[in-house]
Formats: C-alpha cells, structure tokens, sequence
C-alpha cells in the first residue's frame, strides 16, 4: 500500500499455508492494511482488516479497491475465491475471500456498503463443520488454493 511503488506480483513459492489460530490472526492484526492479490488475473486492491474472529472482516480502502475486486469476482458474490493476502511486512498467505458487502460498513467512501471476510487455513471442530458449511467451503476452496499455488511451484 506504499503510494508511488510498483506493484510486485509474490511468487508462488512465498505463499504461506499458516494456521489462522497460531500465525496469521497475530500477524494480521499487526498489520491490518493488506493487499488481495488473485493469483489467476494477476489483479490486486487494498483492504483494511478488522474484526479477528473465527475469519477476519474487512473493506477495500477505496472505490478503486472495490471496482478491482469485482473485477475479480463480480458484484455481490458470496461464492469462496483463493487468493494470497500480502501483508506489510511482505509475508504472502494463502486464504479465501467473496465479494458480498454485508453488516458493518466502516469505510462510506469506497463503493462497497458493509465489508467482505477473509478466511485463513484453520482446524474447524466437527461441531463447526455440521454447524457452519459456508465456513467449511472456504476451507475448502482455501485447500484447492493452495493446491493450485503448489502446483506453479512445480
């Protein structure tokens, strides 16, 4: 997000399949100004993370932001995207995301009412699998992901 820098597409190699609980979540939280990088298009926008939950919520930071993930993904779609979350430090994660504004909206300037989520791998309990399938299908996609970055690595 440093204005007047090129932007630097990761490597497949770079990408961290990090457990949301034990790594990602602290770090996230240190770092909560991130870029979503789809690896298929080779596009990118910035968000700001907030909300560190199960998954954290978060908003593109302007109109722009919004405009390319619906480049991505289409307007409104609630269907799981991998993709890798860069954070300020460098570190390149692998997780899943949507395009679908809901509940709370922090941000009134950047073209998208209420915020996205951002899933990260984690343990799910077999209560929260039975209890919580949108969750599993990010974890789910989340493993497709990765499989799919392993494989530009080859």
């Amino acid at each position: 997000m440093v204005t007047g820098t090129v932007f630097k597409a990761p490597a497949a190699s770079e990408v961290r399949f990090a457990d949301w609980y034990n790594e990602t979540r602290a770090q996230a939280k240190l770092m909560p100004k991130a870029i979503i990088y789809d690896y298929k298009t080779g596009l990118h926008y910035n968000v700001n993370m907030f909300s560190f939950g199960k998954h954290c919520d978060a908003e593109p930071v302007t109109s722009s932001d919004t405009s390319t993930m619906y480049n991505i993904m289409g307007i409104s779609n609630w269907t799981p995207h991998a993709v890798w979350v860069i954070l300020s430090d460098g570190k390149v994660y692998m997780a899943s995301t949507h395009s679908h504004g809901h509940e709370v909206d922090n941000n009134s300037g950047n073209n998208l009412e209420g915020h996205i989520c951002i899933h990260f791998p984690r343990e799910m309990t077999d209560a929260e699998k039975t209890s919580m399938p949108y969750a599993v299908s990010h974890q789910n996609e989340i493993l497709r992901g990765w499989e799919e970055t392993q494989g530009m690595i080859r």
